[in-house]
């Protein structure tokens, strides 16, 4: 239960510091191993690579014949 709180208040707080972010602040260079981005590809970087793993994560609950949460939830409103 504590790592759900812990998510939950993390998330909170990420939120309104990218909500607090301005354009200008968007469009600065991060200096990285690889190279160098913008904040903004970095966050879209980031939100890429969580849609890689929740379709791993979709693919595997269906392999295993388990409805995954999302269709289960569109399922029952309609």
């Amino acid at each position: 239960m504590a790592i759900i709180v812990a998510l939950r208040a993390n998330g909170v707080q990420c939120s309104m510091g990218l909500e607090a972010m301005t354009d200008i602040q968007l469009g600065e260079r991060v200096v990285l191993s690889v190279g160098d981005e913008t904040h903004f590809e970095t966050l879209l970087g980031i939100k890429e690579y969580e849609m890689h793993h929740r379709t791993q994560l979709f693919l595997m609950e269906q392999m295993a014949g388990i409805v995954p949460q999302l269709t289960e939830t569109r399922q029952a409103r309609q």
